[in-house]
């Protein structure tokens, strides 16, 4: 759906809740997951480090878990709760002047059940979607180097015909989000290493 301004938060979160109610619009659930992501669509494959150690990578996490990598000037969001799955999100984002309203399902959360050194969550497009396809947004802390590293891998198809129209713009904003995302999550590490660490008390 597009906008000339930017949609009040009723006006999405109605919109939401309708979409709420469908499946994904996409088959191959879960393949962001897998080695290989499926064929007809194009992917993105980005991964950076953002910082270095234990505490940097429990700020990483902390910064998914309250949706830090949406926190964009460009984008407005609006969510049921947590990174959790089941759970619902619409972004509102602004592309030369104009706003679009995506609404996604949380298809999947991994807050380290299949390693500790990882914290994952993966969402999908719902019907009304510019686009058909799958996210997924990572943290995960090497245990040899001691690097934080942040990875968007996703796959995606039009599949509305105005994405069509206006695919070369939609691939431009996608590299965009994966540069402008790394920086809000690098920030939010850096600030959070900042904060002093309080020392035990020591008994006497």
């Amino acid at each position: 759906m597009l906008y000339l301004k930017r949609p009040e938060n009723q006006r999405i979160r109605l919109w939401l809740n309708e979409q709420a109610e469908k499946p994904v619009s996409y088959e191959e659930v879960g393949m962001t997951s897998s080695e290989t992501m499926p064929g007809g669509y194009h992917h993105v494959d980005h991964q950076v480090c953002v910082g270095q150690g234990q505490r940097a990578f429990q700020a990483a996490k902390e910064a998914l878990g309250q949706w830090g990598c949406f926190n964009l000037p460009w984008m407005r969001l609006l969510f049921d709760g947590n990174p959790e799955s089941g759970n619902h999100l619409a972004i509102a984002a602004q592309v030369a002047g104009v706003w679009t309203v995506h609404c996604n399902r949380v298809i999947d959360c991994d807050l380290g059940q299949g390693s500790p050194n990882l914290w994952s969550f993966t969402v999908g497009t719902l019907p009304k979607h510019m686009l058909k396809g799958e996210e997924q947004i990572s943290v995960a802390l090497d245990s040899v180097s001691g690097d934080v590293v942040y990875r968007i891998r996703s796959f995606s198809r039009p599949h509305q015909r105005l994405a069509n129209v206006f695919i070369k713009l939609i691939r431009h904003q996608q590299i965009r989000f994966c540069q402008e995302s790394t920086s809000a999550i690098r920030r939010y590490v850096r600030a959070r290493e900042r904060v002093p660490v309080c020392e035990p008390a020591r008994m006497s």
